[in-house]
């Protein structure tokens, strides 16, 4: 069964910042269900407990790619006109 960060936090007591922290550092194994936008984190129970426990070892997170954003080109050409 999947967890929210909502309810990870209330089993833990840790705030939701600590925990999407966790997931995002790889200390707990977290699953990005977003569909596109800002993530959307779910925790299965067996995650959460070997968090608790300590059994589990450092895993890499399973987030999607930030997208780069887009510098402005004339950011550094002085203004010739105003």
């Amino acid at each position: 069964m999947l967890l929210t960060t909502q309810q990870v936090r209330e089993r833990t007591g840790f705030s939701q910042l600590k925990v999407r922290q966790l997931i995002r550092c790889g200390k707990l194994a977290g699953i990005d269900t977003s569909v596109g936008g800002r993530p959307y984190y779910q925790v299965t129970e067996e995650a959460l407990d070997n968090l608790l426990s300590g059994n589990q070892p450092p895993q890499v997170p399973k987030t999607k790619p930030l997208r780069s954003r887009n510098r402005r080109i004339d950011a550094n050409v002085p203004k010739i006109f105003g």
